[in-house]
C-alpha cells in the first residue's frame, strides 16, 4: 500500500504508460498491415490476438529482469566489435521487418497486375506467427525503457496493461484508415522500413550522450586509482560514462558482529544495509553491499544515485578510507546479475570510510567484474638509506 501513496510512483506510472503507447505505434501499424491480408471478419480477432501477444510478451520479459540484464552482456566479438543477445535480437528483428515491409510493398504494387488466383491467401495462423515474432523485438525495447524508468515491477506491468488496452481500442480505427487509403499504407510501410533500419543500426552501433554514435564495442574498461577515495558515480563521471544503479535489497537491521566491529557501533545500534547493482552506460559493472550507521542516514529512501554525495550533503562526507582488494570467484547468483559466466573471476573489494573526526561512516563489500575494471596505483622508488660510515 505504500506504493500507492507515493506521488512519484504515480508520475512514473503515467509517464511510462504514455511512452509505452508511443513505442507501440509501430507495433500497431505492423499488426494492422498484416491483419489487412485476412478476411474482413477475421481482422478484429487478429488485431486483438496480436496486441494480446504483445502484452503477454512484455509481461513475461518484465518478470525475467535478470535475463534481460544478461542480454546486455557481449556474447562474442567480431573484428573487435562486441555483440550481445539484445544486439542479435534487434538485428534479426530489424532484418525481418525490412524483408516483410519490402515484400508487402512489392505485393501492393506488382501483385495487382497478376492473376489474383495465383496469390496465396494469408492464413490466420501465419499472420499470428509473424505478429508473435515481431512482438519480441518491439517488446524488448519497450521493457528496457520500463526498467530504466521505474523501480517497481508492479508499476511496469500495470503501465504495460493499460497501454495495450488503450492500443486495442486504437488499432481498429488505425487499421481501417490504412486499408481505405493506399497512399497511407505505402507511407506506413516506408515507416516500417525506417524502423527496421533503425533496429539493425541499434544492434550494430551505440550512442554516447554528447559524444556521438560509434561502432558497437564491448563493455567499458575502467581504470581506477587506488590512492584516492572516490565513489562509483564519481569514477564513472570522470571517464565520460553514465553511472546507474539498481537496488537489490535494503533495510534497517541490527549489525552483525563483523559490521559492529568494522563500524565501531554497539550491538543494539541499528544500521542501514543497501545492496545495489552498479551500471556504467547500462552495462553491469559491480555489486555493492553497503552498511551505514543509522545516525548518518535515517532511511534507505534518503540515498540518492551517489551514496558519497548524499553523505556529503548531510554533512558526513568521508575524508579517508581503508581498502583491501583480493581475487575471488563470483557466486552463481552474482554472476547472473553481472551477466558473466558462472565461476568467473572477480575483484573483491572491502572498504571502510571514515569521517574527519575518525568515526566510521561506511563499510562496503563489492564484487567488480574482472574483465572491465583495472585498479592503478602510482609507485615511486624509495630513497636509498644512507650507508653508515665505517
Amino acid at each position: 500500500m505504500e506504493i500507492f501513496a507515493n506521488p512519484q510512483v504515480w508520475l512514473a506510472f503515467f509517464t511510462l504508460t504514455a511512452l509505452e503507447i508511443v513505442l507501440g505505434i509501430d507495433n500497431i501499424i505492423f499488426i494492422s498491415i498484416l491483419v489487412g491480408r485476412l478476411p474482413r471478419d477475421q481482422q478484429p480477432r487478429g488485431r486483438t490476438i496480436g496486441l494480446g501477444l504483445a502484452m503477454i510478451t512484455r509481461i513475461l520479459l518484465l518478470l525475467s529482469l535478470t535475463s534481460i540484464m544478461k542480454l546486455s552482456a557481449d556474447l562474442f566479438t567480431v573484428f573487435g566489435q562486441g555483440f550481445s543477445g539484445r544486439d542479435l535480437v534487434l538485428i534479426a528483428g530489424g532484418l525481418f521487418l525490412l524483408a516483410k515491409s519490402t515484400l508487402e510493398i512489392h505485393t501492393s504494387l506488382e501483385g495487382e497486375g497478376h492473376d489474383r488466383e495465383k496469390k496465396a491467401a494469408a492464413t490466420f495462423l501465419a499472420v499470428v506467427t509473424q505478429i508473435a515474432i515481431i512482438d519480441i523485438v518491439f517488446s524488448l525495447d519497450s521493457v528496457i525503457t520500463a526498467v530504466g524508468m521505474v523501480d517497481y515491477v508492479e508499476v511496469m506491468i500495470a503501465a504495460v496493461i493499460v497501454a495495450v488496452v488503450l492500443m486495442m481500442f486504437m488499432a481498429g480505427p488505425i487499421g481501417d484508415f490504412v486499408d481505405r487509403h493506399p497512399t497511407i499504407k505505402m507511407l506506413a510501410l516506408s515507416f516500417l522500413i525506417m524502423i527496421g533500419m533503425a533496429l539493425v543500426g541499434e544492434g550494430l552501433l551505440f550512442h554516447r550522450q554528447g559524444a556521438g554514435t560509434f561502432i558497437r564495442r564491448a563493455a567499458p574498461r575502467v581504470e581506477a586509482p587506488i590512492s584516492r577515495l572516490t565513489g562509483f558515480s564519481e569514477d564513472m563521471a570522470m571517464r565520460g560514462l553514465r553511472a546507474g544503479s539498481r537496488e537489490l535489497a535494503s533495510g534497517v537491521f541490527l549489525p552483525s558482529p563483523e559490521e559492529a566491529m568494522m563500524l565501531g557501533v554497539g550491538p543494539r545500534e541499528s544500521v542501514l544495509r543497501l545492496s545495489r547493482l552498479r551500471l556504467a552506460d547500462d552495462l553491469p559493472m559491480a555489486i555493492e553491499h553497503t552498511v551505514v550507521p543509522m545516525r548518518f542516514l535515517p532511511a534507505p529512501e534518503a540515498i540518492g544515485p551517489s551514496l558519497y554525495e548524499t553523505l556529503k550533503v548531510r554533512g558526513f562526507g568521508p575524508a579517508r578510507g581503508l581498502q583491501r582488494l583480493r581475487a575471488a570467484l563470483l557466486p552463481d547468483a552474482d554472476a547472473d546479475l553481472l551477466a558473466v559466466p558462472k565461476g568467473s573471476p572477480t575483484l573483491y573489494i572491502q572498504r571502510i570510510a571514515y569521517l574527519a573526526d575518525g568515526r566510521c561512516v561506511e563499510f562496503t563489500r563489492s564484487y567488480y567484474r574482472a574483465d572491465t575494471y583495472d585498479f592503478v596505483s602510482e609507485l615511486t622508488l624509495a630513497p636509498q638509506s644512507r650507508r653508515s660510515k665505517p
